[in-house]
């Protein structure tokens, strides 16, 4: 009777030690899992953001040559302008060391 209880003693210790190190495996393989699904949205997440501005670029780049063009067009004007003024200023400026 004796050899019973001690060995049945046995096995619930080493049934507790045993549902114990399930628990710490399954844990740890959760911990694991989750931190490899977080790579994995993250890596997705910066895919999406290189995506974005590619597309980015690509918009610039259609564009660019149409901003350039405007560009030039309104630097012509400025200085059209900018030549106007200044010779107004000289004309004024002559009427006014004559005078």
């Amino acid at each position: 009777m004796m050899k019973y209880k001690s060995s049945s003693k046995f096995i619930i210790k080493n049934l507790e030690l045993y549902k114990i190190q399930k628990a710490l495996q399954h844990y740890i393989i959760q911990y694991h899992l989750t931190r490899y699904y977080d790579r994995i949205k993250e890596y997705a997440n910066k895919q999406t953001k290189i995506q974005q501005n590619s597309n980015q670029n690509d918009y610039k780049k259609f564009f660019q040559p149409k901003l350039n063009i405007d560009y030039e067009e309104n630097t012509k004007k400025k200085r059209n302008n900018l030549k106007i003024y200044s010779k107004d200023m000289k004309i004024f400026y002559l009427r006014v060391t004559i005078r």
